[in-house]
């Protein structure tokens, strides 16, 4: 195909191809940055917001949704037990989030807009969105349609795009990372385990283990193909409903991985199209060199490609239809406070 894959000294933005349907990223950068919703906010103190209720608990305290009592304008709020992140040794971990975050700003992404700290907490204010993760959506709808799987493969692009820009890879993209604003545009959250890439990376095998690709579990170098690795799993799991490797623990999964390659059949799934069933295939090739992720794209087959583009202006002005959109907007707010 004539295609290479990026090392780490590359700066080209990746491209992904998708064998016969390629989803090309047009970036408008003026308008991604106006499209972004956030500001920097000054309140530096708790009793600057208004604490409607806790939409997650985390292992750390808990996120809540506030409310700016000089703006009005709602967030969500972690609240970061000092104590807690101090017993699990996770000061790293935490701050490494805290900075990643402080740097990266996009609207595919989710983003930071002030932090401060008191004598026994450190408050992350973050975007706040309201439509639930993708692991929600999946239990209540099992599978998706092939144009909302493509929607929401382009928003993960987009965010992957833009973060491995800056040579950080995520490690941790997984349905209950990726959540819908009110319109159903998808976000990538929680970089607690994030890093840049690096050469010598082997020693680093963090991950959840049904996402995480082979490299990182054979505790062997890897790059930013691991995320994409992960698509491929995410792709796969609104296919079919379920994950292509299961097991209850790191070593069952990594059992039954190298046991088998994982495959779709796309007779086995007429209502999508081959090209799809083959994207996601070449996404979970266990090879990190034969798999789709940040690859140079050859000018050479462009003609002879069909392909669709999605324009990032497109998606931030909600010029796609996407019926996930549509059932969120009529859901009540309060969505995630019943759960």
């Amino acid at each position: 195909m004539g295609l290479q894959e990026i090392n780490s000294s590359s700066q080209k933005r990746p491209l992904l191809n998708l064998t016969s349907t390629v989803i090309m990223v047009i970036q408008d950068s003026t308008q991604a940055t106006s499209e972004l919703q956030t500001q920097k906010i000054q309140q530096k103190f708790r009793h600057n917001f208004i604490f409607h209720y806790t939409i997650g608990i985390g292992g750390f305290g808990n996120v809540w949704k506030v409310e700016s009592k000089k703006t009005r304008m709602i967030y969500a709020m972690k609240e970061l037990k000092k104590t807690k992140i101090l017993a699990k040794k996770s000061v790293k971990s935490v701050m490494n989030e805290k900075q990643l975050l402080q740097k990266l700003k996009n609207p595919f992404i989710i983003n930071m807009v002030g932090s401060f700290q008191d004598k026994d907490h450190l408050y992350l204010i973050l975007d706040y969105l309201s439509g639930g993760d993708l692991r929600y959506h999946l239990l209540l709808n099992k599978t998706f349609r092939e144009e909302q799987i493509k929607f929401f493969v382009a928003c993960m692009i987009l965010g992957l795009e833009y973060t491995n820009s800056y040579q950080v890879i995520h490690r941790d993209l997984k349905p209950e990372n990726l959540v819908l604003d009110c319109k159903g545009y998808l976000k990538i959250t929680d970089f607690g385990i994030a890093r840049y890439y690096k050469n010598d990376n082997s020693n680093e095998t963090s991950g959840t283990p049904g996402y995480m690709a082979p490299e990182i579990i054979l505790k062997q170098n890897y790059n930013y193909c691991v995320d994409y690795y992960a698509i491929g799993v995410i792709c796969y799991e609104m296919i079919t409903g379920k994950r292509p490797y299961l097991g209850r623990t790191k070593k069952e999964i990594r059992d039954e991985m190298l046991g088998k390659q994982a495959q779709l059949n796309a007779k086995e799934y007429l209502q999508y199209s081959f090209n799809l069933i083959e994207f996601t295939n070449k996404l979970l090739l266990r090879k990190q060199q034969n798999r789709l992720g940040l690859l140079e794209w050859d000018q050479g087959t462009k003609e002879s490609q069909t392909i669709l583009v999605i324009s990032m202006g497109q998606i931030s002005e909600q010029n796609n239809d996407c019926s996930i959109s549509t059932q969120i907007r009529r859901q009540d707010q309060g969505l995630l406070k019943n759960q």
